[in-house]
């Protein structure tokens, strides 16, 4: 009997653990809006913070391969592209008029860094 309890305390122990370390990967998954990590990548805005024109983008230099920069708004995928060694530049009114501060962009560059999410700095998703 005395050995089913000390397993349940490790067990209630280590799932403890398990909850935090999620909840700190999900925490790190958001980044700000714009950010560098070898080139310059995130959420940039248009002429304003609420005129539904912005971008996702991966600005060029930095070695090669391949970028990729998504737009979604309100969790739901919009557009995005892929380019080679180029600036990719993603623009919001290439797929319609989008609620801004609703939101993010996806980025990508390997092996500099991997998709991770950009909120717009007014978000409101």
């Amino acid at each position: 009997m005395a050995e089913n309890r000390r397993f349940t305390g490790v067990l209630l122990a280590l799932t403890l653990l398990c909850a935090f370390s999620f909840g700190a990967i999900v925490k790190l998954a958001y980044a700000d809006d714009y950010h560098t990590n070898c080139v310059g990548h995130g959420f940039l805005h248009g002429g304003s913070q609420t005129d539904g024109s912005f971008f996702s983008r991966v600005e060029a230099g930095c070695g090669g391969g391949s970028r990729r920069c998504d737009i979604y708004v309100s969790g739901n995928y919009v557009g995005g592209l892929t380019v080679g060694n180029a600036t990719c530049n993603a623009w919001s009114r290439n797929w319609g008029n989008y609620t801004e501060c609703a939101a993010t962009s996806h980025t990508k560059f390997l092996p500099y860094f991997d998709d991770h999410v950009h909120k717009a700095s007014n978000w409101c998703g």
